[in-house]
């Protein structure tokens, strides 16, 4: 049966309602119920659980309303919820035809921008912000939250120089992550140190705290001090090393998929240890479904990966099965995970190798000298960081480091971010592109 509903032609199904190639079913559409008797109006929480709802729901009347508003009366409802109507608006409808329509209304659809050294210093000061614009303006920090998710940095200046300001940088985009570091903790060079970056060498490009079954999304470095000789930040987008990955050599793509690396960190009375891929697919590919894996130049990098894992000071030995043996290993012969081990090593050895020199190539590197009272905010998932040989004697340097969970930095977007994009009165630019 066509019928037309709010300026567009759709069709009832035994299932549900049709727009084109989009259809709604009845579980969905009885599912999606947010009138007072299905979500609580305080705490907005639903008050049925879906495995409630029987399997022969259907609907009995459909009645359109004002404003092209559809009220969906049901039958065979949950038990206790007899005479009940839904209300659905055309809103419901726009936000619900696509998995991307249904990101995009949750404000979660943002594609990452990759960039290189040349596209960073060719936007100059847009990476950086102002203290206290940063702490006291909504529109700011919307516009902070917004860097952080296309490029993953940003520099915030003119920060008190005192020991609690990180935390309140932190804090003004989530609540603290705490580790066995501390809320907060100082990066300095110390005797017998238990850690690489307690040291003045040099410390290559890794991502934090990967040894971790959730790695803190975001980390915060505040300058407390930077008087001595050497000591620059680096910094590297791992999604743009990628891109060119992807462009010249796809085959290396499959070994960082699919190729099991394990992170550890044992000193100091902590024993931490973790397995992961170097790429990690992400929410988009588990809403394909199980079969949704597709052939490798298909992938889209900045939509699929959703975190790149590299961190080789605390890489630990390779486990002896592939990702493809871990669940079927009782079953398999040493000699043939043996075998598996030193063709995956082999190809995971050629892959590593490009994107180390991807990451490191001299046009992917930012190189800056941070000076006191700025603060660095990556997203450590995406953005790899390095920092050059410095000298001890000479001078101090003296950073205050702080993490934060993206689910924060999303949580925020969806509430301050959204606001101000849909406030006509403010005059910020949220921009698109590097």
């Amino acid at each position: 049966m066509r019928k037309m509903f709010a300026g567009r032609a759709f069709e009832l199904t035994a299932d549900g309602m049709r727009f084109g190639k989009s259809e709604c079913s009845w579980l969905f559409l009885r599912d999606s119920c947010t009138c007072a008797r299905c979500v609580d109006p305080s705490t907005s929480q639903k008050l049925f659980g879906f495995a409630e709802i029987p399997y022969n729901i259907q609907q009995s009347h459909i009645r359109h309303l004002s404003k092209g508003e559809v009220e969906v009366t049901w039958l065979n409802d949950i038990p206790g919820y007899e005479n009940h109507q839904s209300v659905f608006s055309a809103t419901f409808f726009d936000q619900n035809t696509s998995t991307k329509d249904q990101l995009a209304a949750r404000n979660s659809f943002l594609y990452p921008q990759p960039w290189n050294r040349e596209a960073i210093e060719s936007v100059g000061s847009r990476m950086d912000l102002n203290f206290e614009d940063f702490m006291q303006s909504g529109q700011w920090l919307a516009e902070a939250v917004w860097r952080l998710q296309k490029s993953g940095l940003v520099f915030i200046h003119d920060v008190p120089i005192r020991p609690e300001s990180v935390k309140n940088v932190a804090e003004r985009l989530g609540p603290i992550r705490n580790t066995f570091y501390g809320e907060t903790w100082d990066v300095r060079s110390v005797p017998s140190a238990k850690n690489v970056a307690y040291t003045s060498d040099h410390l290559g490009f890794h991502q934090d705290l990967l040894y971790m079954a959730n790695p803190p999304g975001l980390q915060l470095l505040h300058v407390m001090k930077s008087s001595t000789v050497g000591g620059h930040s680096l910094f590297a987008d791992a999604y743009n090393a990628i891109k060119q990955l992807q462009a010249k050599r796809t085959k290396h793509i499959r070994a960082l998929l699919t190729v099991p690396v394990t992170y550890h960190y044992r000193n100091d009375g902590q024993w931490y240890d973790y397995t992961r891929p170097t790429l990690e697919t992400g929410a988009l590919d588990v809403l394909r479904g199980p079969n949704s894996f597709r052939r490798l130049q298909d992938l889209e990098y900045m939509r699929d990966y959703e975190y790149i894992n590299y961190s080789p000071p605390f890489q630990a030995p390779f486990m002896m099965q592939g990702v493809g043996d871990l669940q079927n290993s009782m079953s398999k012969t040493l000699q043939d995970s043996q075998k598996f081990s030193r063709t995956s090593i082999k190809s995971y050895h050629e892959a590593i190798r490009a994107l180390k020199g991807e990451l490191e190539a001299d046009e992917n590197v930012y190189e800056t000298r941070m000076e006191s009272g700025t603060c660095v905010v990556f997203n450590n998932r995406r953005i790899v960081h390095a920092r050059t040989a410095f000298s001890s004697t000479e001078g101090e340097r003296w950073l205050r480091g702080a993490y934060v969970d993206m689910d924060c930095l999303m949580s925020r977007w969806r509430t301050v971010g959204a606001t101000i994009r849909q406030d006509p009165s403010t005059n910020m630019l949220l921009e698109d592109e590097l």
